[in-house]
């Protein structure tokens, strides 16, 4: 995983209030740069004046520079077909007890990854829970969630699952793909972060949503994987950067 150094280059986003999409937007991106594997311990390039990152000593994200608006205005993503090339990630089967980077504290954000594929540019599976959003409107809370509906799109999710697919130094996946059925059970969201993810029949088909940092994410159902489950049980950092208003 990337030192703490690679915490300077969490987005910002213009001021004016954090909504919950800025605030998603941000948290994403974020994951990203805590994720991403290899050396990538080298400064980011600009300061905190040229909206080019934000703390890299455990404080608190800011946001007022770029970012991906996972929201897109409001509404879901629709399918847009292929409208490009698909970015490859090869199949996988169950992965087993990860231990992944957590990232996140809980309240507003709260996350763990386990690579797939490691060679440049990355493939992770990720599993991230957003308050703010379906079934987490009023807080993440443990229970037992299907992956259906609203929790099959990446613009809407709270309870996503998913691959961020060909991930670059600094730089937004080339696709995310999110899983379409299944079983979300999280147990611990204090002190220890653990759940599993438990496919449908077996493996989960994933379908892949483009980023668009206008519009959101743009689904396009051309570009599928059939994914395993997986299980986590591991502890919260209490030294990362947390989401601030």
């Amino acid at each position: 995983m990337l030192s703490l150094q690679r915490r300077s280059c969490l987005p910002k986003k213009v001021a004016g209030g954090i909504t919950s999409a800025m605030r998603k937007s941000s948290l994403l991106l974020a994951s990203l740069s805590l994720a991403l594997v290899g050396a990538g311990s080298a400064a980011c390039s600009g300061g905190s004046g040229d909206g080019g990152g934000s703390r890299a000593d455990g404080g608190s994200v800011d946001r007022d520079g770029g970012g991906v608006d996972r929201d897109g205005g409001g509404g879901g993503a629709t399918d847009g077909g292929g409208g490009g090339t698909c970015a490859e990630v090869s199949d996988f089967g169950d992965l087993g007890r990860i231990d992944g980077q957590v990232f996140g504290t809980g309240a507003e954000y709260l996350s763990i990854d386990s690579t797939l594929d490691a060679s440049a540019p990355v493939d992770l599976f990720i599993v991230e829970l957003f308050s703010g959003f379906a079934p987490f409107a009023n807080g993440i809370v443990p229970g037992t969630y299907e992956i259906t509906g609203d929790q099959t799109d990446y613009n809407l999710c709270g309870a996503c699952v998913g691959v961020f697919a060909n991930l670059a130094d600094e730089q937004a996946p080339e696709m995310v793909y999110t899983a379409q059925a299944g079983t979300l059970v999280i147990t611990s969201v204090e002190g220890s972060f653990a759940g599993s993810f438990t496919p449908s029949g077996g493996s989960a088909s994933f379908v892949g949503f483009r980023g668009n940092t206008n519009d959101g994410f743009i689904r396009d159902g051309s570009c599928t994987l059939t994914g395993g489950g997986a299980s986590w049980d591991k502890a919260i950092p209490t030294d990362g950067p947390t989401p601030s208003n």
